[in-house]
C-alpha cells in the first residue's frame, strides 16, 4: 500500500554508499588532499566489506592512489589483497606489475603474469604486459635494466612459443643495443630474427637502414624485397619501397626514380594502381571527395589549410587561415560546411549558418526557427546551436564564417 504522507528520503544501499565514498576519495586525491583521500578510501573499503561485495574495486582504487603517492609497500599490500580475492579487474594486475617493474623485480613480474585470471589474460601475451616497461626504462635513461628486461621478455616469449611477441622484443632489443654502441650485436640479432621469418616492423626497418648506411646495398635490397612479400603495415611498406628506390639508384646510377605508392594493395595486383599522388605538408587531417575533386584539410599551429585537388589533372588550390574543423562536408555543387566543436554541449552559444549560392556568400541573420523551412524557401538562416562555429566553402575558394551569438 502506498504511503501518501509525503515523499521519503532516498537511502542508498550499503554498496551505493561505499561507491560514493570511494568516488569522494578520488576527488580528494585529485585536489591534492592526501590525508582526506586516505581517510575516505579506508572508509569506502570498510563499507564495501560490510556490503560483502566490491571490495576488490575499492582496494584497487586505493592501491592506485598509494602508487601515485610513492607508497609502494602499502600499494603492494592493497593490490595483493585484491589479487588474492581473485579479482578480474585488469587495472589491479597492471598496477601490481608496474610496481615490480619499478623495483626491478623481474621474477615477480613474470610470476604475476602467470597468475592472471583467464578473463584478463585471454587476449594478452607476455610481451603485451611486460614489454612496455622496457620502453619506460629506456626513456628514463636506464639502458642496462631496459636491455636486461627486454632480453628476458624475448627469451620468455620464445620459450612460450609466442613467436610474434619474441620478434617484437628482438626489434626493441636491437634498438637498445644500438643505443649502447653495440651495433654489430644488434645487426646479428635483427638478421637472425628476419631470417627466421620476423614480422616486426622495427627489425626490418632498422636492419635495412644500417645495411644501407654500411654501403651493403645488395644485402639491404634483398632484405627489403623479402619483407615486401610478408605483408607489413602500409606505412612500413611505404618506407621500405622508398628506401628500395634509393638503393636501386645507388646500385645502378642513372636509374630513373619512380613514384612510390603510399598505399598497399591487399586484394590482388589489379585491384588498384597508382595514377597520381600528392604529398601534403602539413599532413591531411580531414578529407572529403566529391566527384573528381578532393577537399583536403590540414592543420598548422592554430590555422586550418584547405586544399582543393583536381583528381584528373592533379591541379591544386590552397586556402589558409581557416578554423581547425572536426568535420568537413561538401555538396556536389561545391558548397561545403565545416564544423568545429569548441566546448561542451550547452555551454555558450555559437552560430551555424545555412547558405546557398543565391546568397553569394552573405550571411543573413534572423531569430532561430526551423532550418528545413528556411532552406526550402531558399533563404539564408543563422541558427543557434551550442558551440558550433561553421565555415561555408564556395566553389571558387571563397569562405564565409558564421560566428557569434545568434540571439544578439
Amino acid at each position: 500500500m502506498q504511503d501518501d504522507s509525503g515523499p521519503s528520503a532516498w537511502v542508498p544501499s550499503e554498496d551505493g554508499r561505499a561507491f560514493a565514498t570511494v568516488m569522494e576519495a578520488e576527488k580528494a586525491a585529485a585536489a591534492g588532499d592526501s590525508g582526506e583521500a586516505e581517510r575516505l578510501f579506508r572508509e569506502g573499503i570498510r563499507l564495501y566489506r560490510e556490503a560483502g561485495k566490491g571490495v576488490d574495486h575499492a582496494l584497487g582504487r586505493y592501491g592506485a592512489f598509494l602508487l601515485k603517492e610513492g607508497r609502494l609497500d602499502d600499494a603492494v599490500a592493497a593490490l595483493g589483497e585484491a589479487m588474492e580475492m581473485g579479482t578480474d579487474l585488469g587495472a589491479i594486475w597492471s598496477d601490481y606489475i608496474a610496481i615490480q617493474a619499478q623495483c626491478h623485480d623481474m621474477s615477480r613480474m613474470f610470476d604475476t603474469f602467470d597468475r592472471l585470471p583467464p578473463s584478463v589474460s585471454e587476449y594478452a601475451t607476455i610481451t603485451d604486459w611486460i614489454l612496455p616497461y622496457v620502453g619506460r626504462a629506456v626513456r628514463a635513461g636506464d639502458l642496462e635494466y631496459g636491455e636486461l628486461l627486454c632480453r628476458t621478455v624475448r627469451d620468455e616469449a620464445h620459450s612460450r612459443n609466442e613467436m610474434s611477441g619474441a620478434f617484437k622484443a628482438v626489434g626493441q632489443h636491437g634498438q637498445i643495443l644500438e643505443k649502447m654502441g653495440r651495433l654489430d650485436e644488434a645487426i646479428d640479432e635483427w638478421q637472425s630474427a628476419f631470417d627466421a621469418g620476423s614480422d616486426d616492423p622495427t627489425t626490418v626497418d632498422r636492419l635495412s637502414l644500417v645495411l644501407d648506411r654500411s654501403k651493403l646495398y645488395d644485402e639491404a635490397t634483398a632484405v627489403i624485397r623479402t619483407a615486401l612479400e610478408r605483408g607489413f603495415r602500409a606505412n612500413t611498406e611505404e618506407t621500405l619501397r622508398k628506401r628500395l628506390v634509393r638503393l636501386e639508384t645507388k646500385i645502378a646510377p642513372g636509374t630513373p626514380k619512380t613514384d612510390v605508392p603510399v598505399f598497399s594493395v591487399r586484394g590482388g595486383n589489379a585491384y588498384a594502381s597508382l595514377v597520381m599522388q600528392r604529398r601534403f605538408s602539413p599532413p591531411i587531417r580531414r578529407i572529403a571527395i566529391v566527384g573528381t575533386t578532393a577537399y583536403c584539410l590540414a592543420f598548422k599551429k592554430d590555422d586550418g589549410i584547405l586544399t582543393r585537388v583536381d583528381l584528373e589533372t592533379g591541379e591544386a588550390k590552397t586556402q589558409g587561415g581557416l578554423p581547425q574543423f572536426d568535420e568537413l562536408r561538401v555538396l556536389p555543387s561545391g558548397w561545403g560546411i565545416g564544423l568545429r566543436w569548441v566546448g561542451r554541449l550547452g555551454k555558450g552559444r555559437s552560430s551555424l549558418a545555412f547558405l546557398d549560392p543565391v546568397c553569394e556568400g552573405c550571411l543573413y541573420r534572423r531569430p532561430p526557427r526551423c532550418a528545413l523551412t528556411s532552406c526550402l524557401r531558399r533563404r539564408p538562416l543563422v541558427h543557434r546551436l551550442p558551440e558550433r562555429p561553421a565555415l561555408y566553402l564556395q566553389p571558387q575558394g571563397e569562405a564565409a564564417l558564421g560566428v557569434g551569438d545568434a540571439g544578439s
